[in-house]
């Protein structure tokens, strides 16, 4: 207890006769006490304990419950438990958080935070970011003009920030309503770790689908070179089937068909205490098979 004051609890006397006829009869010896079996005592530390999640969010390490901003921040684990792998998986999860278009291709969205968003065309009033790259493109017009900002898939990240705006103090043009930043793992110094995981679909009368991803990384030099590497695909089976109109046969099935895959590597360099260097590199692919009757 963390009060200081003594309490003093005194027993109250027992009537002398009492106590005579007490020590006079025969007493039995005491039972033992049954013995508790030690696990039983014993209670695990990290019962109870909340994990802290640190954020960049204002370009400092700091722990997401000190931060004076609106701030939703959801790590890999989380991500994971709760079957989050895209950008509508998000918005659905996260308050204040919607897609305001969702026919722009695979891996493209335009988001809305707070209910603050573009009439389609122009700068995207919502800032992506991998890491500390910018992601959002201007919106232009015409058919297959592949609007929306193009979002790596979720696989192997650190951790998810979605900052409520308006960010634009911190990160710039296009943050009228938030930014969101997909931060990527730092490559270990002292030891390897490795992250895989694999997900498996079926549409009735379509194509399956599966998600597969393999990431691991750790020090080439200890102490001061890492690197950590990622390598994800991913396949969204067609439902949609076309037919001939004269024969009334399908020409093509499973039309509509998506394929994303993504690569990714970071390297890490400490020469000195005071001094490090980050390099990175993604490349992703996004295809639309849409073949035409």
């Amino acid at each position: 207890s963390d009060s200081a004051d003594a309490v003093m609890i005194k027993a109250s006397p027992q009537p002398a006769l009492l106590a005579w006829r007490e020590a006079a009869a025969p007493t039995a010896p005491a039972a033992r006490p049954a013995a508790v079996p030690a696990a039983a005592s014993t209670v695990p530390a990290t019962v109870g304990q909340l994990q802290e999640v640190e954020v960049t969010a204002t370009r400092f390490v700091q722990n997401v419950n000190d931060v004076q901003l609106s701030i939703t921040a959801e790590t890999q684990p989380t991500l994971d438990t709760r079957s989050l792998t895209n950008i509508a998986d998000v918005a659905n999860a996260v308050p204040s958080v919607a897609l305001t278009s969702a026919s722009n291709g695979p891996g493209l969205a335009n988001i809305a935070i707070r209910g603050v968003s573009d009439a389609g065309l122009g700068a995207p009033t919502t800032g992506f970011y991998l890491d500390d790259t910018p992601l959002q493109k201007r919106n232009v017009g015409g058919a297959f003009s592949s609007n929306g900002t193009p979002l790596p898939p979720i696989f192997d990240l650190d951790r998810v920030e979605v900052l409520r705006g308006p960010q634009g103090t911190l990160f710039g043009g296009s943050s009228e309503g938030g930014t969101i930043r997909y931060i990527t793992p730092t490559p270990s110094l002292s030891k390897d770790s490795f992250y895989g995981k694999a997900q498996f679909s079926t549409t009735q009368w379509g194509a399956p689908s599966y998600k597969a991803g393999f990431a691991g990384g750790g020090p080439l030099i200890d102490g001061t070179l890492a690197v950590r590497g990622s390598v994800y695909g991913e396949w969204d089976g067609g439902w949609l089937d076309y037919v001939d109109r004269i024969t009334d046969r399908p020409t093509y099935t499973n039309a509509n068909n998506e394929k994303v895959r993504e690569q990714h590597v970071k390297l890490l360099w400490v020469p000195t205490r005071q001094f490090s260097a980050t390099v990175a590199r993604a490349v992703r692919d996004a295809f639309v098979e849409a073949a035409l009757p």
